[in-house]
């Protein structure tokens, strides 16, 4: 997505120029499908629209995106943005348009981006081999209404300074990540108050469920839930 908007959209949103230039996507993608239409060929189209990240109003450049965006909820009041381990930096929508093969439905099961590489081979007829795509999972059947299953049950978001997270059903783990003097990387600057929420000197325990703003840490009231997630967390690093 473009960081300045084309003349057109200037202005367009009056959220300032992350919602100008988020227009000005929702014109482009608009120019796409118009354009299968006219050749014939939405019918047969499979079109994915996704991001790989939640919202962000500062990753360094001012902009003036947390002026102007007034009282507007980019992660529509989920905890965190982009660079987090929080819903608001993860939990994105994905829309899937192919008109021969998926009814209009909508569904909350737990998939990834890195699902994407694995449910496309299958639709396209290819054999992957467990080497070459080791945490993709085929969710064709669930992208073409086959299967109410859910068959991805966890997921491990990735942060800021390596912070990793387990998200496995309605449960997240979210281990400590140092310190007031750990070190951030990857972008982070933990003195900057932009990116307090990036360190947590404790472990924290969410059900999303109950709380998917992600307020309360339930850890204490669920300690062995923690340790559960804790010790598949360290198997899934030890594997990587």
């Amino acid at each position: 997505m473009p960081r300045v908007a084309q003349s057109p959209f200037v202005g367009s949103s009056e959220l300032g120029v992350r919602g100008d230039v988020i227009h000005q996507m929702d014109w482009q993608v608009g120019e796409i499908l118009k354009a299968l239409d006219r050749l014939g060929l939405a019918e047969d189209t499979l079109v994915i629209f996704t991001s790989d990240n939640g919202p962000v109003l500062f990753d360094g450049y001012r902009d003036r995106s947390q002026e102007d965006v007034k009282d507007h909820r980019p992660a529509g009041g989920l905890r965190g943005w982009k660079y987090l381990v929080y819903e608001g930096g993860c939990r994105v929508p994905l829309i899937a348009r192919w008109p021969a093969r998926i009814k209009p439905r909508v569904t909350d099961q737990m998939s990834g981006l890195v699902d994407v590489f694995a449910t496309m081979a299958k639709i396209a007829g290819s054999e992957l081999t467990a080497a070459s795509s080791p945490d993709s999972i085929d969710l064709s059947p669930v992208l073409l209404g086959q299967t109410a299953e859910n068959l991805r049950d966890r997921t491990v978001l990735h942060g800021v300074s390596d912070a990793l997270a387990l998200r496995a059903g309605d449960w997240k783990f979210i281990p400590a990540t140092g310190g007031p003097n750990a070190a951030g990387g990857g972008g982070a600057n933990f003195a900057d108050p932009h990116f307090v929420d990036s360190r947590s000197g404790s472990d924290q325990l969410f059900n999303l469920r109950t709380d998917p703003a992600e307020r309360l840490n339930v850890i204490k009231e669920f300690p062995a839930k923690a340790e559960e997630l804790r010790q598949k967390l360290q198997g899934i690093r030890a594997r990587n």
